[in-house]
């Protein structure tokens, strides 16, 4: 039998309902032994038909269709960690040589790279081989809405994101 595949907010929809429907089914239960008494087991033996009928079916939305969820996830996962990055910088700490302002540099790729003081306006150029790159800044396309998300590289691996736009995952494994 094929599982049916509920979000989160509409398992607790259908689980409250279920409930409410149990102790509605209760209710009328008291209001007919009530009125009735012992001589209505026909309604008393539906009503307890109904209420295992609505047990399984809260059972299956607290306890079913988990394990689905959770194999939707993992394949999103897969499908989105081996997006390739549209570009690659490095974002380099330095210090002004005049002013002694400590600053960041973006490596765009462009040489010679040149970097200039956000105080005093003072130009320099910086020496990749010596310079350590402090984080790596990598844009990741969104396979589900296009849309390009800023994400730190620290290196380890898979690198996992959230789209900015959709919340989709994204990454590199």
């Amino acid at each position: 039998m094929a599982a049916f595949r509920l979000d989160e907010p509409t398992r607790r929809t259908l689980s409250l309902l279920v409930l409410a429907a149990a102790a509605l089914l209760l209710v009328a239960g008291g209001v007919t032994y009530a009125l009735v008494g012992a001589e209505g087991r026909a309604a008393y033996l539906g009503m307890i038909v109904a209420l295992l009928v609505l047990a399984g079916a809260e059972a299956y939305l607290l306890f079913g269709g988990q394990k689905a969820a959770g194999e939707a996830r993992v394949e999103e996962e897969y499908l989105l960690a081996d997006e390739a990055p549209v570009l690659h910088e490095d974002v380099y700490d330095v210090k002004c040589g005049r002013c002694q302002t400590a600053f960041q540099v973006v490596d765009h790729g462009v040489r010679p790279l040149v970097a200039a003081c956000p105080v005093c306006g003072a130009e320099g150029i910086l020496e990749i081989g010596r310079a350590t790159p402090v984080h790596h800044m990598i844009h990741l396309r969104c396979p589900r809405c296009q849309t390009v998300n800023d994400v730190e590289d620290r290196g380890t691996r898979p690198l996992r994101a959230r789209c900015s736009q959709c919340q989709a995952l994204i990454g590199l494994r």
